[in-house]
């Protein structure tokens, strides 16, 4: 319960977040007959992925001390900033878009566009669980935390809070 009042403020005022990311592709959804299926899908993937970031979490915790877990990782970040850093000073390093991933694009949102103008449930409810992977600062921050509290039953509640209560901002 702690960590989901430390979280409320987030649920609540990230409605304001939710409307201007996610509100456009609700809005897609706005006269789709099984538009609520999204929702379901919504709150299912998020409550599952929150259970997962808290059990991975305390899994995280019972490792550290055992292999200096903490160690590895601090040199592992570090060798990714420096790459980052070295990326910056050397542009050819940087890294091209090809062809093959603009088809690939291209052919996913062929598939997708194709795939939501169908009138059915099960398509709207696999739009709302693939919401969760969505790259959202939001979403981010509660897993995190729910992970950094080390608890599967924690991360269940906050996910399954953090999608309902962002939901009247959709």
């Amino acid at each position: 319960m702690d960590l989901f009042l430390q979280l409320l403020p987030i649920y609540l005022l990230g409605n304001l977040h939710c409307m201007g990311m996610c509100g456009p592709l609700v809005a897609l959804l706005g006269g789709h007959p099984f538009r609520y299926y999204y929702f379901l899908g919504r709150i299912f993937s998020f409550t599952l992925v929150g259970g997962v970031a808290g059990i991975f979490g305390f899994l995280i915790f019972l490792s550290f001390d055992a292999v200096h877990l903490n160690a590895w990782i601090s040199f592992l970040f570090g060798g990714i900033f420096f790459m980052i850093a070295l990326k910056n000073f050397l542009p050819q390093l940087a890294v091209k878009p090809n062809s093959l991933s603009a088809r690939l694009s291209f052919w996913l949102n062929a598939r997708m566009a194709a795939w939501l103008q169908k009138k059915q449930a099960g398509p709207i409810f696999l739009l709302g669980l693939c919401t969760v992977l969505l790259p959202c600062g939001q979403t981010i921050i509660v897993f995190s935390a729910c992970a950094l509290f080390g608890s599967g039953e924690a991360g269940l509640l906050n996910g399954f809070a953090f999608a309902v209560l962002t939901t009247p901002g959709l």
